[in-house]
């Protein structure tokens, strides 16, 4: 039986309902749907995370010092649903790295024509929060997806 919340705090607190449905019903209608691939980072109040970024499609260019600020990585979710093959997300603790030479803090794998949503329960500390997202794992790599790959990612 699936239980309907009417806000994010009861659905976390009574910890029914699965992590990317939260994200799904609480964030995603809040997003502005950006053209051209821009980054957005929206605030957001809640016990989770005060910011979500939102890059509707990440590929082999920096995506340098997104939060501006230190912080902490809770969530990330990759949607790879489009590409025939797999993508990386690289995450990396700089202000401004240099793709396929600077080795990345994170690297997550997602499949072809899958989506992942992975939480960090205990999350990941940065300083300064940079993305890639290529076609290769590893430090190496700079080819961009053949399609989009949003991610979004939820950050004190």
């Amino acid at each position: 039986m699936m239980k309907l919340f009417s806000n994010l705090y009861e659905a976390i607190k009574a910890d029914a309902v699965p992590l990317d449905e939260i994200f799904e019903e609480f964030y995603l209608p809040h997003l502005p749907i950006i053209a051209g691939g821009a980054v957005t980072v929206s605030p957001q109040s809640n016990q989770i995370a005060t910011k979500l970024i939102y890059d509707s499609d990440a590929d082999g260019t920096s995506e340098a010092d997104m939060t501006g600020t230190s912080g902490v990585l809770y969530v990330v979710d990759i949607d790879n649903t489009a590409n025939a093959a797999a993508s990386y997300v690289k995450l990396y603790d700089a202000a401004a790295p240099t793709i396929g030479t600077t080795a990345p803090d994170w690297i997550f794998k997602v499949a072809a024509s899958v989506r992942r949503v992975l939480a960090i329960t205990e999350g990941f500390a940065f300083t300064n929060l940079s993305m890639a997202c290529v076609t290769a794992g590893g430090t190496a790599g700079t080819t961009n997806p053949t399609s989009n790959v949003a991610v979004r990612l939820l950050t004190t």
